[in-house]
């Protein structure tokens, strides 16, 4: 799984932020199922300072996602099916950042998006660097 984001944080404490993801299965020689799954969120929220060096940041926005399938031919008499689903579903997160004295921090989240087929939960840590 590949994840990046990018945000900015105006001096009214306001956040924006643009968070690309891609997962893709790996499978050997082709045999089994596989798939694809890019997503694209952008988010708005507000940093609100609880301690010197601890921020909270709840943030809101919408999430465009494509997902891919394809049937693997192990087991699979007839020809390999394609799916393919898309959509734009609401979503939000929550970020605990850590910030020490220099430009880095340390970040714990969490993000809940409802997706047309379901919902994903997802605890994330990470660094970030402050421009």
């Amino acid at each position: 799984m590949l994840a990046l984001k990018a945000g900015y944080q105006w001096s009214n404490n306001a956040v924006i932020e643009y968070n690309p993801t891609a997962n893709c299965s790996t499978d050997s020689f082709f045999w089994g199922d596989s798939y694809c799954f890019g997503e694209a969120k952008l988010l708005v929220g507000y940093a609100v300072q609880l301690s010197e060096s601890v921020w909270l940041v709840p943030m809101v926005g919408v999430s465009r996602w494509e997902f891919e399938a394809e049937e693997g031919v192990f087991l699979n008499p007839g020809e390999e099916a394609v799916k393919e689903f898309d959509g734009t579903d609401e979503t939000f997160k929550v970020d605990l950042d850590f910030r020490g004295s220099g430009n880095f921090s340390f970040n714990v989240n969490y993000s809940h998006t409802s997706f047309d087929y379901g919902v994903t939960n997802n605890i994330g840590v990470g660094f970030k660097y402050r421009f």
